[in-house]
């Protein structure tokens, strides 16, 4: 279903090419983004610290749909064209969280406009007020046995490393100087997947296990992504979810208590968020989950606050979007058995692996009635796992964190850009839609890029649907790892 501006959105558009130079939309992220780089804040300190918002000219303030594109307008034509670009992604990111207060559409970070160019820095030698440079910890504070012992390299603990992000996290961690300690049952997980690092194969109900493997390894922080995922499972079988995801992630939590261990990074999810109540969900957005799976999650994070007022634990929750795409260098990818995610199964697909591709709701309010989704590389987020390690080492304040791009797609986009990258139709069947399904889930993720540091290099949909398109066809049955 198409849908349009209406008047207040175009009042808000109209006000961007009349308004004095002060006030124009996307100077505070500019502003922002010359403060990363370095730049003295000689200016609108007020504006910085408020709200973002602007004046008000009588327009509603209410956020509207995402339109069918992205609207043309001055904020968004201010992006250096070279891919890979962090300042760019870094302002873009920032614009979409502010656009969303003013009812106005995202910005698409795959519109670059190659006639405008971000200020470069200036080397920090001449900068006025040059940046603190982030301490390289002796190990993660809160364990004196990391700090003791491990130095600069770090043993972490990674739940769920067998798995698709963990595996991932695996890699960058050890790319990083650190050692990866995988525990997974492999009841989801894959023993070839377990390469940067040793193997405990134990299951996170076993307390005399944890308790063991925090006294054999000086392990310096903990990495949580063993979890059971499947929304629609969720909902049949809640007493599953709720043992394994909520009453697991206590014993590694007591775990870690009793073994000094006191930081811990945990795989959320959007699903936290339930419906959204606006076009970008950002971090203070009303969490309502929809389905047993989000509320696990959900329960998890509430666990991780009041461990951390009445122990010090020292936490981070980063609630992804859509995990997708695959390692860019080929040693690990996404494989689920059963696959419940859209890009591996449109693939499949392709592939002429499956009869057909299941799409779930043809009939929401969404510019094609298809649900939308955010969808970010795993990639990605695997370097965002390991800078929120680097916020806790350093002493930064506990919190959750979005993942994702600002900018959403709906199935038939996404369906599309698969037939793109494969140069083969994607058979589809139209089906009712799924139980704990939310029609719209898109973040505001400039929190991440302020706090974290954290921008999405490798999530453009195309790059997601190569990479992913690259990994599947390497797979063949006769090369499957074993």
């Amino acid at each position: 279903m198409g849908q349009s501006f209406d008047s207040s959105q175009q009042r808000n558009l109209d006000r961007s090419t009349t308004l004095p130079r002060a006030e124009m939309p996307g100077r505070r992220e500019a502003k922002e983004l010359g403060a990363w780089l370095g730049r003295p804040a000689d200016y609108d300190p007020m504006y910085l610290e408020g709200t973002g918002g602007f004046p008000s000219d009588g327009a509603s303030e209410t956020p509207q749909p995402l339109p069918t594109r992205s609207m043309a307008s001055p904020d968004c034509d201010l992006l250096e064209p070279k891919a890979g670009d962090q300042r760019a992604a870094t302002l873009i990111l920032e614009r979409n969280g502010s656009r969303s207060k003013q009812g106005l559409p995202a910005c698409d970070p795959g519109r670059l406009n190659p006639h405008r160019r971000l200020p470069v820095a200036k080397p920090s030698s001449e900068r006025t007020s040059p940046k603190a440079a982030r301490p390289t910890p002796e190990g993660f504070a809160g364990s004196a046995r990391a700090s003791s012992k491990i130095g600069s390299s770090v043993q972490i603990l990674v739940t769920g490393g067998a798995g698709y992000i963990g595996s991932h996290t695996a890699k960058e961690l050890a790319r990083a100087g650190h050692e990866p300690i995988v525990l997974d049952n492999l009841a989801h997980g894959h023993r070839w997947a377990v390469r940067w690092g040793p193997l405990v194969e134990m299951d996170l109900a076993d307390r005399e296990g944890l308790r063991r493997i925090f006294q054999k390894h000086a392990i310096g922080a903990v990495i949580h992504f063993a979890a059971l995922i499947a929304v629609g499972e969720s909902v049949g079988a809640p007493a599953e979810y709720f043992r394994n995801n909520v009453a697991n992630t206590m014993n590694l939590l007591d775990a870690m208590r009793e073994g000094g261990v006191s930081r811990i990074v945990f795989s959320s999810t959007a699903a936290v968020y339930g419906n959204p109540q606006q076009s970008l969900i950002a971090e203070d957005h009303p969490q309502a989950p929809l389905n047993p799976y989000g509320e696990s999650k959900l329960m998890v994070e509430r666990l991780l606050g009041w461990y951390g007022k009445a122990y010090g634990l020292g936490w981070a929750a980063l609630r992804y979007f859509n995990a997708a795409g695959a390692d860019p260098e080929g040693e690990t990818g996404e494989m689920h058995d059963p696959e419940t995610h859209l890009i591996p199964l449109a693939i499949a697909a392709a592939q002429g692996k499956v009869g057909g591709l299941e799409v779930f709701g043809t009939d929401y309010e969404t510019r094609d009635g298809t649900a939308v989704r955010d969808y970010i590389h795993v990639t990605d987020l695997a370097v965002a796992h390991r800078k929120a390690l680097d916020r806790l080492a350093a002493g930064g304040s506990s919190g959750a964190w979005n993942l994702g791009t600002g900018h959403g797609h709906t199935v038939h986009e996404v369906i599309a850009a698969v037939e793109r990258v494969a140069g083969r139709k994607v058979p589809v069947q139209h089906a009712a839609r799924r139980a704990g399904d939310a029609p719209v889930l898109v973040a505001d993720p400039s929190r991440a890029g302020r706090e974290l540091d954290w921008v999405p290099l490798h999530s453009s949909l195309e790059r997601v649907i190569e990479s992913a398109w690259q990994w599947h066809n390497s797979r063949s049955p006769s090369s499957q790892p074993v």
